[in-house]
């Protein structure tokens, strides 16, 4: 997970003296004691559940799982169902690991820090699926790795860096583009924006701006934003300034964007439900919110319709509802504009198992 800086598990931990590398999952055993809320314990606790799981991660609203076997996608979504809850998710991506979260736990627990006044830091770092060790200066990098070795932790399962002090900071977003219309209008739902050539995301309907979050260790001193959005004018700003320091984004640059229609837009320009994706385990209610774009005076009335209905429905109002299901599976929430029923959008949304006698199962 991020980047603990002091590991607060370690008193309350034995260490498991065999640890099994490979593409199995390392079962938990009776040394494996877990917390509940610690990050490290939920995605070792999963991994119980899942074989290979090795967590997870985001880049912008995509969500990024790593797995030890691949096969294992839809049990890897039904078992984070409940963590989901609520999140916008664009869509989801699988990314080849070599050893799931359970060995990186223990290989990460392995480390002293409390001992060794050499390590200034050590993390299980889902994103790079290793175990990465912080030090205070280069001359520490050999020694460390070697006595890191001879404590258990594999070799190829290390990443050792520089790090001088520490960076406990983390979460701040790096730019939040506020976009509006010629006549001030919150023009921010079905945008999108692409920050440095990458699509980060469709906003969200209920948002007036659209905020980017690029990562703790982001080093970029300036970026280029480009914002579309259907019938209107792309905007490209590209020397946008992000406040950054040695640990990354310091705080968030507001950037307010003012689009320009074109003149060749027809009446309805477009109707948004969301590029982005829910996930929910058992029976939960959500309220979806379609937003449209058009000259004064076209209703703004839609029809909800599920694409499945034994994953969800939506009533009339576009209160939506999952069902309790026991396997995962995905359908599309449409919003069809009773104006012109050729202008639609949807969203996919996901339902898998909950835990028996939890969310209403």
């Amino acid at each position: 997970m991020l980047r603990s800086w002091v590991n607060h598990m370690a008193p309350r931990l034995a260490f498991a003296t065999t640890l099994c590398v490979g593409p199995m999952a390392a079962p938990l055993v009776a040394q494996d004691t877990l917390v509940a809320g610690q990050p490290d314990d939920r995605f070792a606790a999963i991994a119980q559940t899942v074989p290979g799981f090795a967590g997870l991660y985001w880049e912008g609203t995509t969500l990024v799982l790593m797995l030890v076997d691949t096969t294992q996608r839809d049990a890897a979504v039904a078992a984070i169902a409940e963590d989901m809850r609520g999140r916008y998710i664009r869509r989801v991506l699988v990314r080849k690991a070599d050893f799931d979260f359970i060995q990186l736990r223990r290989w990460k627990l392995l480390v002293p820090i409390f001992a060794d006044s050499q390590i200034t830091a050590v993390d299980a770092d889902e994103l790079r699926n290793r175990v990465v060790v912080s030090v205070a200066d280069s001359v520490y990098l050999a020694p460390t790795r070697k006595r890191l070795v001879a404590l258990g932790i594999p070799l190829r399962a290390l990443v050792l860096e520089v790090m001088r002090g520490v960076c406990a900071r983390g979460g701040v977003a790096a730019v939040a583009v506020h976009i509006r219309t010629e006549d001030g209008v919150p023009a921010a739902a079905g945008a999108r924006v692409i920050l440095d050539g990458r699509d980060t995301a469709w906003s969200s309907p209920v948002s007036d701006a659209v905020v980017i979050h690029v990562g703790d260790d982001y080093a970029k001193r300036h970026v280029t934003v480009r914002i579309d959005k259907p019938w209107y004018h792309t905007i490209v700003l590209p020397d946008v300034p992000v406040e950054v320091d040695r640990c990354g984004v310091v705080a968030t640059t507001p950037v307010p964007v003012q689009l320009t229609l074109r003149q060749d837009a027809p009446a309805i320009r477009s109707l948004y439900v969301g590029r982005r994706g829910l996930f929910a385990g058992g029976r939960s209610n959500s309220q979806l919110r379609a937003v449209l774009d058009a000259v004064p005076g076209i209703s703004d009335s839609v029809i909800w319709s599920s694409s499945d209905t034994t994953v969800a429905v939506v009533d009339a109002r576009g209160i939506m509802t999952t069902r309790c299901r026991k396997t995962y599976r995905e359908a599309f929430m449409r919003a069809t504009l009773v104006a012109d029923t050729t202008i639609r959008d949807s969203l996919v949304m996901g339902a898998g198992p909950s835990s028996p006698g939890v969310a209403g199962c």
